[in-house]
């Protein structure tokens, strides 16, 4: 992706995702990532891309997907955490 397609970024609960959008035809197709860090440390890169209908859509479905992905990893933790004596 271009490094000018930077559209902004989003905090959850800790973590900031810097999210980037490119136009990749003449027919509206966005293709869009969302670099999602922690401590400033990179832990994971989410990618979308098709038909949609504008910056907006793509960044709420990378947000949405994010935020998933955050959960996810936290509760993933969490089991893994060894048990208090």
């Amino acid at each position: 992706m271009a490094p000018d397609s930077s559209v902004g970024s989003y905090f959850y609960d800790g973590w900031e995702f810097k999210f980037q959008i490119e136009r990749v035809s003449s027919e509206g197709n966005l293709t869009g990532s969302a670099h999602i860090y922690r401590d400033g440390a990179l832990h994971c890169v989410l990618t979308s891309s098709g038909a949609s209908k504008s910056r907006i859509q793509l960044i709420e479905a990378l947000k949405s997907s994010g935020t998933r992905w955050v959960r996810d990893r936290g509760t993933r933790e969490t089991r893994a955490a060894p048990e208090a004596s």
